[in-house]
């Protein structure tokens, strides 16, 4: 899974001229104060079951604020890197962060400088009620909450392999694949007394190959995975995929699906190859985030789209904080091809 990382939010203040009905053109004032309602703190936090609980907080600030304090090539890499802007300006080290479980156990959350985020002590347990209250000077407080969802079952039924050459021909490309395909069914056992909203995260390995350029690159046929909402492909991604999901099509049953993953390419004669699965639990607001990112990552390759607006659940402020839980990995290694 890729990691979600400290995310600031950048906003685009412009004037807006329309035309009115004369004819005239109009001026329509935008004034300084308006920046304020995109001012703000911005959380960040991936509660993960098992896993000990960390939060990022940083301060929104307007693009026109922005762009003036970093050079171009940071703002280049500005998705992709910790740049200076993050460090310096926008990271509030200072707050005061409060976390609160199933509405009654407190626990302290500090700074930490080597990772740049607040920690705890506390470690999530499927069920957990969290809820967070920040406050920074000359802020508006925020608050945000979330449930740590239960893990569901998947289980690996089998899988076979197969000849599919690497070309353009399907839209599906992975430069780091070979010409073998594994063809993998599972089985996920889903309950019925809940909506369950869940990401397949499918990802191939083999000994001295740079996978993070081909991780969670997959494809399937079967309904669950069906977006029509994404009208383009991206990156090795198909049109109409997603492998986030929920249960509408099987809730409270087992329901049997396959997935096509490429075997990965190596710089080792005889390497060790093999693919890792996970299915992840994740809470609806992550899933509202992720469907947003995924319509977001095409507007940009879709000139008649229209502006995305990523999915936030932060009251007062920006950012997004979820929920997630996996009964673990499954792991297919060593295939004989």
């Amino acid at each position: 899974m890729k990691r979600i990382v400290n995310i600031t939010v950048a906003i685009i203040a412009i004037s807006v001229v329309l035309p009115v009905l004369t004819g005239c053109e109009k001026d329509l004032k935008f004034n300084e104060k308006d920046l304020d309602r995109f001012r703000g703190i911005t959380l960040n936090a991936l509660a993960t079951k098992d896993t000990v609980f960390t939060l990022s907080v940083s301060k929104a600030k307007a693009l026109t604020e922005v762009i003036p304090t970093i050079s171009p090539d940071d703002y280049l890499m500005y998705d992709y890197l910790y740049d200076s802007l993050y460090i310096k300006d926008a990271l509030l080290k200072d707050a005061t962060v409060g976390l609160t479980v199933n509405g009654d156990r407190q626990y302290v959350m500090t700074f930490d400088p080597k990772n740049n985020n607040y920690k705890s002590d506390y470690v999530p347990v499927a069920g957990d009620e969290i809820s967070l209250h920040v406050e920074a000077e000359d802020l508006k407080p925020v608050v945000a909450q979330t449930v740590i969802p239960t893990p569901q079952k998947l289980e690996l039924l089998g899988y076979e392999l197969h000849y599919d050459k690497d070309d353009d021909a399907d839209g599906w490309v992975d430069k780091l694949g070979i010409n073998t395909v594994a063809q993998i069914t599972l089985k996920i056992t889903d309950t019925g007394n809940e909506k369950n909203y869940y990401r397949l995260v499918v990802r191939g390995f083999a000994s001295f190959t740079a996978t993070y350029i081909c991780n969670d690159v997959f494809r399937s046929d079967d309904p669950i995975f069906l977006d029509e909402n994404i009208t383009q492909g991206y990156r090795g991604w198909s049109a109409r995929f997603s492998n986030v999901f929920d249960d509408h099509l099987f809730n409270g049953k087992e329901y049997t699906f396959t997935v096509l993953s490429r075997l990965r390419r190596s710089n080792y004669s005889t390497p060790q190859r093999g693919i890792s699965i996970e299915l992840q639990s994740i809470t609806p607001e992550l899933y509202n985030y992720f469907k947003s990112i995924q319509l977001d990552r095409i507007a940009a390759v879709d000139e008649f789209s229209e502006g995305v607006q990523i999915y936030n659940n932060v009251n007062n402020g920006f950012g997004i904080v979820g929920g997630i839980s996996s009964q673990g990995r499954i792991v297919i290694e060593d295939f004989a091809l």
